[in-house]
């Protein structure tokens, strides 16, 4: 009965976060913007995959009582991530001169 419920819980936290691929594949776009599609998009897509591999690899190597804990506000690192796209695309997308 223990390996059921730990499947199940492994599918519990692997599927939403399968879920939430398409969307950071989505927010990744934006940084990989002025090239081609394939490397717009399939370079992310793998590279979440594996970090999903990893992640069901860690989840399924947990110790028993360790818990996480949700971000309260999403504020601050939302305000990051625009900071660093606007550094990415003004700053660095048409070079630095040397």
């Amino acid at each position: 009965l223990w390996p059921l419920r730990r499947g199940a819980a492994s599918r519990a936290t692997v599927l939403p976060v399968a879920a939430a691929l398409a969307v950071a594949v989505l927010l990744c776009i934006p940084f990989r913007a002025p090239r081609e599609p394939v490397e717009v998009v399939l370079i992310p897509i793998v590279v979440h995959l594996i970090g999903l591999g990893w992640l069901a690899l860690g989840f399924a190597m947990r110790r028993a009582g360790a818990e996480g804990h949700a971000l309260a506000h999403p504020g601050p690192p939302l305000a990051a991530l625009i900071l660093l796209l606007a550094f990415f695309q003004i700053v660095l997308r048409p070079g630095i001169a040397f």
